[in-house]
């Protein structure tokens, strides 16, 4: 009888256990595997979505499609909750990714769009800083101005992706971003002249900062971390797909946080493609528990 019970008491701290290490490792994202047969967490403009049926689902009675139905620009497919998250530790995202057309998926992209503390989402632009272009206004900017005078610029760089951030943190914390004290975007060019600096932008200021405010050179990038997929071709068949968040950057990556964030949104941009469908099941977002 002994043997029996002390049998008994570890098949049922091992079932303990096993329930205990499922509860730590939690999927973040709600009805990722659509099984209540509606799309109760994404939204999307031009993309076009809809709940399958078993035959197309993932080894499940549902799963989700989206179809891009013409060429355009917004196709981004955000979930709706904003999920919180802890910048310092280590995420993992993945999802069922398949082909539903008549041709594989081109132009795909998966990861988290960031938001701050005050659930506004941070723009590339906002952290995505040029190395070496801290500098001041000479002179005050003012609405309606499309050059500024400035201390030093033989760093900065035209581009019509460009934008000049004010109020920097021009110290190795750039405690400043992300930083949405921005110009319109479009940097037209950058001259030296009499020992000073123009720099002449796309567009007129629509804010006003004084002589003296410290700035940098920002430029536009990826929209949100594509930390899953990015730019890949998905097949016909269907194939997981997962990548790691770790900790917070300083600047634009895909395998990071960017600064200030404190929620995220699964994003995912099915591709370019008119008519191009992509079945989409499983999604999980994890935190890591050593």
């Amino acid at each position: 009888m002994k043997l029996k019970t002390a049998a008994l008491t570890f098949i049922t701290l091992s079932a303990c256990q096993l329930i205990q290490a499922d509860d730590t490792k939690p999927n973040l994202f709600k009805n990722g595997d659509f099984e209540t047969g509606k799309i109760e967490n994404f939204s999307a403009k031009q993309v076009n979505l809809a709940i399958t049926s078993q035959a197309e689902a993932y080894e499940s009675n549902h799963g989700m499609s989206l179809t891009f139905p013409a060429d355009g620009k917004n196709r981004d497919v955000l979930s709706s909750e904003l999920i919180p998250v802890d910048p310092d530790k280590e995420y993992t995202l993945s999802l069922m990714l398949k082909s539903g057309g008549q041709a594989e998926s081109q132009e795909v992209f998966v990861g988290l769009a960031c938001y701050t503390e005050e659930k506004k989402l941070i723009i590339s632009q906002a952290i995505n800083r040029l190395e070496n272009t801290e500098t001041e206004l000479l002179a005050d900017a003012a609405p309606g101005d499309t050059v500024l005078k400035v201390k030093k610029a033989d760093q900065w760089k035209s581009s019509p992706n460009g934008f000049v951030a004010f109020n920097v943190d021009d110290t190795p914390t750039v405690s400043d971003l992300p930083n949405f004290n921005l110009s319109p975007i479009g940097i037209q060019s950058v001259t030296e002249k009499g020992g000073a600096w123009e720099i002449e932008l796309a567009k007129p200021m629509t804010k006003s900062f004084p002589a003296g405010t410290k700035i940098r050179q920002h430029n536009a990038g990826n929209s949100y971390v594509f930390c899953t997929v990015a730019n890949r071709t998905i097949p016909k068949n269907w194939k997981e797909y997962s990548g790691k968040v770790t900790g917070k950057s300083d600047r634009l990556s895909n395998k990071q946080f960017w600064p200030g964030t404190r929620f995220v949104q699964v994003a995912i941009l099915p591709g370019k493609g008119a008519n191009e469908r992509l079945l989409v099941d499983n999604i999980k977002l994890e935190e890591f528990v050593p």
